[in-house]
C-alpha cells in the first residue's frame, strides 16, 4: 500500500498586541499560530503546499481563521511575515528524489560523442525505397531479391536501401519495418543474401562488408568483418569502423 497525502505542522507562534477582537470588542493581545501544510509519501515530507493561519483572542479565547482577521490584525501580521519561515525539512522528499536522480545520472553511460555516429545517422537518413540502379546497383538488386522472396505481411514495398562502396570497403544499410517480428533464423538469411550480392570472389582484394539492418527505429542485425549481432537491440557501434578509426582521446 502506498501512503500519500498531506499533513500540517506548526511553524510559528506570534503575539500581536493592540488590536481589537471582532467578537468581544476588547483591545487585547492576539495569539497567531501559523501551520504549514506539506505533501508526503510514506510519511516523508515532499514539499510545502500552503499555510493555515489562525488567531486566538487572549481575552475571550475565540479562535478565528485568517479570512476573518480584521484589517489591523492583517496589517500587523504582514509586518511580521519575515519571522515566518517554512523549515527546510519540509523539502526532505524532494531532496531525496533529486539526489537519486543525480546518482542515476552520474552512473549512466555518457552520451555517444563519437563523430562517426553522426556519419552513420546521416547515411541512415539517405536510405531509399527506390534505389537507382545507375547509382546504387547493389541496393537495386537487393530490392528485387527481397521483393521476390518476402511475404505480403513482411511489406517489402516499404524496405529502404543504401549501399556505399569505396576502394577499401562496402557499407550496406537496410530498413525493414517489420524486422522485429522475424525469428532469428530467418534474420540470418537476410545477412546471407546481402553477402551474396556484395561478394566478388573474382576481385583481387576482397573488400570487407559492413551490414546494418534496422526496423526503422533501432538496429537489429549488424554484421562486420569482426562481429555479428542478431538482437532486437543490437549495437550500431561496430558499423562505425566503416567510417575510419575512432577519434583520438
Amino acid at each position: 500500500m502506498i501512503f500519500y497525502g498531506s499533513q500540517a505542522s506548526r511553524i510559528a507562534d506570534l503575539k500581536i498586541n493592540g488590536t481589537t477582537c471582532e467578537r468581544c470588542q476588547k483591545t487585547s493581545a492576539q495569539h497567531v499560530s501559523v501551520f504549514s501544510k506539506h505533501a508526503h509519501l510514506y510519511w516523508i515530507p515532499l514539499f510545502p503546499i500552503g499555510r493555515v493561519i489562525v488567531s486566538e483572542c487572549e481575552s475571550c479565547k475565540i479562535t478565528i481563521k485568517q479570512k476573518e482577521f480584521s484589517a489591523p490584525l492583517k496589517s500587523q501580521l504582514q509586518l511580521q511575515k519575515d519571522n515566518i519561515k517554512t523549515p527546510i525539512w519540509k523539502w526532505t522528499g524532494t531532496g531525496i528524489i533529486a539526489m537519486l536522480i543525480f546518482a542515476i545520472w552520474s552512473i549512466s553511460p555518457s552520451p555517444d560523442k563519437d563523430p562517426r555516429r553522426q556519419l552513420l545517422k546521416n547515411d541512415l537518413m539517405l536510405t531509399s525505397i527506390y534505389p537507382e540502379e545507375s547509382s546504387d546497383t547493389t541496393s537495386a538488386k537487393l530490392k528485387t531479391m527481397f521483393t521476390t522472396l518476402a511475404t505480403v505481411e513482411f511489406r517489402s514495398d516499404r524496405f529502404e536501401y543504401l549501399t556505399k562502396e569505396d576502394d577499401e570497403k562496402i557499407l550496406v544499410l537496410i530498413k525493414m519495418p517489420e524486422l522485429h517480428r522475424v525469428v532469428d533464423e530467418e534474420r540470418d538469411a537476410i545477412i546471407q543474401i546481402v553477402e551474396m550480392f556484395t561478394s566478388n570472389e573474382e576481385a583481387e582484394n576482397v573488400k570487407p562488408v559492413y551490414i546494418g539492418v534496422s526496423n526503422g527505429s533501432r538496429m537489429i542485425l549488424v554484421k562486420t568483418p569482426d562481429s555479428y549481432e542478431n538482437d532486437d537491440y543490437a549495437s550500431q557501434k561496430p558499423l562505425y569502423a566503416y567510417y575510419g578509426n575512432p577519434p583520438a582521446e
